[in-house]
């Protein structure tokens, strides 16, 4: 357990080194693209081991005490050993609490580690749930010129269209049965940028990229920037 959150302090201090990086040459970077999916390199910095090594020192020996003896003489030749004591060593007092101890346990940390990581993890996922159970609950299905949009775009029919009041602006949502939804009263003039929009990120599975980051990000909550990261705002694609 000592060697795996060694080993994840240096990736996520590697990973901020990267990030910190990164944004130094977005100016210099003309594709939107490529600026947003270069964060993969820093999400795959902070999850993959590759190159990080972590030596621990060697446990020394404790050091091998003899008990003090006394030999007896007895009747014979023979000589026994008789080891010496107390009465306090009949009852011996209880050891003082190692407060050191507890604190530098690896134990410890590691299990306020995965709790760390449990509850920032749930946040996204019930999060998540409870917006898109609230959205489905309430979307309906979108106008028909709407819909001749989206089939002439995407002839598949792999991809739904929902109109929900609760939604402020165009999203994607569901990894499993994507679904484009709308806000009430989109104007019909901008319908086919919207959902060629929103359908790139369907193809590009940008979703999963999100959920991605958020797995990654909450595995580091302890660090704040990369805890606030690309996956602050899931459900919104």
């Amino acid at each position: 357990m000592a060697a795996f959150l060694l080993t994840l302090v240096k990736l996520s201090l590697l990973g901020s080194v990267l990030a910190v990086l990164l944004m130094l040459v977005r100016p210099f970077i003309k594709s939107k693209a490529a600026a947003y999916y270069l964060w993969l390199l820093v999400l795959a910095r902070l999850c993959l081991p590759w190159g990080v090594t972590i030596p621990l020192p060697a446990r020394p020996m404790e050091p091998v005490t003899l008990s003090q003896t006394q030999t007896v003489q007895s009747d014979g030749t023979q000589t026994q050993p008789v080891q010496e004591g107390t009465e306090e060593d009949a009852n011996p007092a209880p050891a003082p609490l190692d407060w050191r101890g507890v604190v530098t346990s690896s134990t410890l940390w590691f299990v306020l580690w995965g709790a760390g990581a449990a509850l920032w993890l749930g946040r996204y996922v019930w999060g998540y749930r409870r917006f898109a159970a609230l959205v489905r609950a309430s979307a309906r299905p979108a106008g028909e010129e709407a819909k001749q949009v989206l089939a002439t775009l995407a002839p598949q029919g792999r991809v739904t269209l929902l109109e929900c009041v609760h939604v402020h602006t165009p999203m994607l949502l569901g990894v499993v049965r994507p679904a484009i939804v709308l806000p009430r009263g989109v104007e019909a003039d901008r319908l086919e940028d919207i959902l060629s929009h929103e359908l790139t990120h369907a193809r590009r599975h940008d979703l999963l990229y999100k959920w991605l980051a958020a797995a990654v990000t909450s595995l580091h909550w302890f660090n704040p920037p990369d805890g606030g990261g690309t996956a602050a705002d899931l459900p919104r694609l």
